[in-house]
């Protein structure tokens, strides 16, 4: 073999050894790592306590939760810890830019979304969670349970009597024996271009009527008298169920109509399935200058086997045709 040929060799020798050496430290120095991991773990400062648990901040700035014993329950990744429950720790994170506020258990799995920008007291039992992305309000107990399911545009709480607002609608709660029952409520329901708003306050129909129903009746309303004035009734099966009677609704009754105003709202209940909903809409066709008609819309709605409230019959009851002096 020439000299050539062995410094060849010896080199490709050398070379292989370096690179050994250096994937065996890659995959099994794990040094810095675990220093890393120390120092993140160390206790800088204690923020605040809540009885046996401490939250604490490292020496990078961030947030977790430690036991009397030194455990760390919640490792230091968090801007801040806002609050400590026996369930749930809530705390502060940079999401995408933006700090928002969510909920951990002590397995460390988020079990309040981040998606809120501040979670701030609400009388004495309750809690408002403000949501980033649209403005809204979810309603939460001091346990960090939500009490509902819909988000709300505004929320208040006086001598513990919670009133939601959705929509130009208010829903007003009270606790009792341990469940959030519905006192009253006020609905703005779009009846043409007018908003019909009807009351609800019988303790009777709130026993047995939700948010929910109201919603329903509420929007049923609303999309069947927008049939009436476009004479268009395809998407009456939505609201109603399989026995509705289709000539109830009067095709061509209202068409193109303008609604001048709406009142005189009650609510019954019929039987023991039935409720239903009656009130006077005044109108006038476009062109028709100097007459109003007036007619009483007469909904009735019972649950159906989705549990929603649906459209069961619908009745118009004209009355005599007004005069009146055109104001233009």
């Amino acid at each position: 073999m020439s000299n050539r040929a062995k410094f060849m060799l010896s080199v490709l020798f050398i070379v292989a050894i370096i690179l050994c050496v250096g994937l065996t430290r890659f995959y099994f120095d794990v040094t810095k790592n675990t220093v890393d991991a120390g120092q993140d773990d160390k206790v800088e400062s204690i923020v605040r306590s809540y009885g046996d648990l401490n939250v604490f901040r490292n020496a990078n700035g961030y947030c977790g939760v430690i036991a009397a014993d030194g455990t760390v329950l919640i490792e230091p990744e968090w801007n801040e810890v806002l609050d400590v429950t026996p369930d749930v720790v809530i705390v502060s994170s940079k999401v995408q830019d933006e700090v928002l506020i969510g909920g951990l258990d002590y397995d460390e799995n988020i079990v309040i979304p981040f998606v809120y920008t501040s979670i701030e007291p609400l009388g004495d039992s309750y809690l408002a969670a403000n949501v980033a992305e649209d403005y809204t309000v979810i309603v939460y107990d001091k346990s960090y349970q939500m009490l509902f399911t819909s988000a709300y545009d505004a929320v208040s709480c006086e001598d513990n009597v919670l009133t939601l607002v959705s929509d130009g609608s208010e829903f007003r709660y009270q606790d009792t024996d341990g469940r959030m029952s519905l006192i009253s409520a006020k609905i703005v329901s779009p009846v043409g271009s007018q908003d019909l708003l009807w009351r609800v306050s019988n303790q009777v129909y709130l026993s047995d009527l939700t948010e929910n129903d109201l919603r329903r009746i509420s929007r049923s309303l609303s999309a069947y008298m927008s049939m009436l004035i476009v004479d268009d009734f395809a998407g009456l099966s939505d609201i109603t169920d399989a026995d509705f009677i289709p000539a109830l609704t009067r095709p061509g009754t209202m068409p193109r109509a303008k609604v001048d105003k709406v009142s005189g709202f009650s609510l019954t209940k019929k039987n023991t399935e039935i409720y239903e909903l009656a009130f006077t809409a005044a109108y006038h066709q476009p062109g028709e200058k100097n007459a109003t008609q007036s007619v009483q819309v007469h909904l009735q709605f019972r649950r159906g086997a989705e549990n929603r409230m649906l459209l069961t019959s619908a009745n118009l009851d004209f009355r005599a045709a007004e005069t009146e002096a055109d104001e233009e």
